[in-house]
């Protein structure tokens, strides 16, 4: 039974370990015109991602574009070296990608493959605080 036991205690322990969500937090707020905002910051073995997001968005079909941002709304987005900030304007969505400090164009490979990891953290987030 001891035996048992203690093999149960560290079977949880691996799991606990192993989760990716298991340094998670999450915050949110609305400012005085009632527009949300969330906060995300995940921090493992594989991730080290921060998200400051006002407003709301929506994507394509395929998950690999912002379609559409609240007015006035505005995506923050780190994971280690990699930023994506995203804003809202009259004339549409503004995106700006950086990867060790470098600008990288958001309709280039490694662009559509940032925007593409970013909003599944993304919609997480919205998800999570709707």
């Amino acid at each position: 039974m001891k035996t048992i036991t203690v093999m149960l205690l560290m079977l949880l322990m691996i799991v606990s370990c192993n989760s990716n969500d298991s340094n998670v937090k999450y915050s949110y707020s609305y400012n005085s015109d009632g527009v949300i905002k969330r906060e995300m910051i995940v921090k493992n073995n594989k991730n080290d991602i921060e998200i400051e997001m006002n407003g709301n968005a929506t994507f394509n079909n395929d998950e690999t574009a912002i379609t559409q941002l609240t007015p006035g709304g505005s995506i923050n987005y780190r994971n280690k070296d990699t930023k994506l900030i995203a804003t809202s304007s009259k004339e549409g969505i503004k995106i700006n990608i950086e990867k060790n400090n470098s600008k990288i164009s958001g309709t280039s490979d490694t662009g559509k493959e940032i925007i593409k990891e970013a909003i599944i953290h993304i919609k997480k987030l919205q998800q999570k605080h709707k």
